[in-house]
């Protein structure tokens, strides 16, 4: 079952299962039949956490990749990790969606094969799969389209090539979304190139209307960008609201974007559906250092807006700024004489446009503090929020702006004050790298241990972004370097789940420990499947066990093994590992390598007195498994016997 069948069947898998749902699912039920995914998540988000399999499930399919039909964004690690926890608790269906899921590859260390997955799906009486082989994994039903677009957004250029020698690149679904669509909306430079190189049509609109270099464009992709305008991309098409692809890159805040566009004749003097123009759009971003030098190159080639009009046809109902009082847009551009102008004519300081929007958050966020104290002198409410729910000292964070929001700190604005989604300041400040913003929330009173509804506090992002400073400055500051978020993982291990060394180093400086997350992965685990050799030196160092296992009974070995880490292999026998540790299938590290696939690691494993004759729960030797998955490396490994 493929990404594409999935987005088709999901919300009937939710709404219809064969058994009566529990009686505290049906509210997540009651919203899915409604619609409405982001109060089906909140409410099947708790009852994951406490162990529910089912909510796990259901909250694992509107996570999957590519399943937009059912209304929220992609989150393959959170899917993968909901179907592992669910199918593990004997989830039948999480099971078979697993197996699916690994057979594509979208979750690669789950700690079974697709064939195990299946088989666990057949033993809990999944009805799709009775009937079926346990130990032949999924059929693939993706049609060849399907293929090449995941190839393409993956920037996978072995597969892509495999493919295009048997389907051509201008291929589509009936969403008519070609590969090279997908390539751009992946940021795969290297794979765009390849699929123009083999016919692919640069100016092919989807059924939304979009070229792939609208796309690209979208995602501030330069380098996408720079091959579809090679390959004679239209760089003033329109997108279904008027939008060019130099209005969508200012809007992107992508400096190398837009001069690429500039240099290929896009048209400066465009206007979109609301009839602005791309330096109006550079102009409404405030005084962020892209917004700036964007602004420039496009006055460089005489580029004027709606914003340059007089103040009373903006008022009238120009798109720019409409209702929006004249204090408003004196508070956007900074104008400061003309703000005083208007509060000296009895302007209320205090009014908000339909979004909720007042004068002064609109000066923060633009960075305009003489605008910002004006404001809060002739009496605005330092901490009223916009209808998302941001105040102004949220909205100076967002767009790192450190001089509006010390203004608006030394006026008594709460630095712990929640902002739209549930965020924080002090977390805002700290995965935008921000040091002196972080400084300034601390010294203001800002709570360095304080955490949003999903347990995430600033540390835990500042490690998943890798602000190494950051995080020092929050540990000194009170941060507990072993607080969790709701899915256990402490900062550390999100440092070593992504690769963030440099904070990874900090938080082991400050006595950071092995913390294993609900799944028992602890950042030993993390860092080996990944292949981080210098972390697994640093962890090793620090303490970490080297026999902690999962909830599926993976060792870091097993991990590394079955992820065809070679030199951790290596690195971690070297350590004194346990080679013939068994997870609860009964696989050792050699039979992992060799149901993933991993012929150089199971090879490595052999040279380091890996016992060859040792069965899993099956009674299968790791050459019975090389068989069975059929892999030309693996069976010129073991040979016949």
């Amino acid at each position: 079952m493929g990404h594409r069948v999935i987005a088709a069947l999901a919300l009937s898998l939710v709404l219809a299962g064969p058994a009566p749902p529990p009686p505290e699912l049906e509210p997540a039920r009651d919203a899915l039949r409604r619609h409405d995914y982001g109060r089906a998540a909140g409410l099947l988000q708790p009852l994951a956490a406490g162990g529910n399999a089912e909510a796990a499930y259901q909250l694992a399919v509107l996570y999957l990749p590519r399943s937009n039909d059912v209304g929220l964004p992609p989150d393959a690690p959170r899917a993968c990790r909901l179907l592992t926890q669910a199918a593990n608790a004997a989830n039948a269906k999480a099971a078979y969606s697993l197996a699916s899921q690994v057979d594509q590859g979208v979750c690669k260390d789950s700690g079974r094969s697709a064939a195990e997955w299946l088989a666990l799906a057949t033993g809990g009486g999944h009805p799709t799969t009775r009937g079926l082989n346990a130990d032949t994994p999924p059929a693939k039903t993706e049609d060849p389209a399907t293929l090449l677009k995941r190839a393409a957004h993956d920037g996978d250029l072995k597969r892509l090539e495999a493919l295009l020698a048997t389907t051509p690149a201008t291929v589509t679904n009936a969403d008519r979304r070609s590969a090279l669509h997908e390539a751009a909306d992946g940021q795969q430079a290297g794979a765009a190139r390849l699929l123009i190189a083999s016919g692919a049509d640069v100016n092919a609109k989807d059924a939304a209307g979009d070229t792939p270099l609208l796309v690209a464009a979208r995602r501030g992709a330069a380098t996408v960008i720079d091959a579809l305008l090679e390959g004679k991309a239209d760089p003033n098409v329109a997108d279904s609201r008027g939008g060019t692809p130099l209005m969508l890159a200012v809007a992107a805040l992508s400096p190398p974007s837009v001069t690429l566009l500039l240099a290929h004749g896009a048209d400066v003097g465009a206007r979109n559906g609301q009839g602005l123009a791309a330096l109006d759009l550079a102009e409404r971003a405030g005084k962020v250092p892209a917004a700036t030098s964007i602004a420039a190159a496009l006055k460089a080639r005489g580029a004027t807006g709606v914003a340059h009009a007089k103040v009373a046809r903006e008022v009238k109902g120009n798109d720019l700024f409409s209702g929006w009082t004249p204090l408003m847009i004196a508070a956007e551009r900074g104008d400061l004489p003309g703000l005083r102008a208007a509060l000296e004519k009895g302007a209320d300081a205090n009014a908000n446009d339909v979004r909720g929007l007042s004068a002064l958050v609109v000066a923060a966020r633009g960075g305009h503090a003489p605008e910002v104290e004006a404001l809060l002198a002739a009496g605005a409410k330092v901490d009223q929020k916009t209808g998302d729910g941001d105040t102004a000292l949220g909205a100076a964070v967002r767009r790192s702006q450190l001089a509006a929001a010390k203004v608006l700190l030394a006026h008594k604005a709460d630095p712990n004050a929640v902002q739209a989604r549930a965020a924080l300041p002090l977390t805002l400040a700290a995965q935008e790298g921000q040091l002196e913003l972080v400084a300034a929330l601390l010294a203001a009173g800002a709570k360095a241990a304080a955490a949003d509804g999903r347990g995430r506090n600033a540390l835990m992002a500042a490690a998943e972004h890798n602000r190494p400073l950051i995080v020092s400055a929050l540990l000194a500051a009170g941060a507990m370097p072993d607080d969790k978020d709701t899915g256990g993982r402490t900062a550390l291990s999100i440092a070593a789940e992504g690769g963030a060394n440099g904070a990874a180093v900090a938080l082991l400086e400050a006595g950071a420990t092995e913390v294993a997350d609900r799944d028992g992965m602890t950042p030993l685990a993390f860092a080996a499947q990944r292949g981080d050799g210098d972390l697994v030196a640093r962890l090793l160092k620090a303490g970490a066990p080297l026999e902690a296992r999962t909830r599926t009974g993976n060792t870091p070995l097993l991990l590394a093994a079955g992820a065809g880490r070679v030199e951790i292999v290596k690195q971690l026998v070297a350590a004194k590992a346990n080679l013939e540790a068994r997870n609860q299938l009964g696989n050792t590290a050699l039979l992992a390598a060799v149901v993933g696939r991993q012929a150089e690691t199971a090879k490595a494993l052999i040279g380091l007195g890996a016992d060859q004759r040792i069965r899993n729960s099956a009674s299968m030797t790791a050459q019975d498994l090389a068989k069975q998955v059929g892999d030309p490396a693996l069976a010129a490994l073991f040979g016949k016997k």
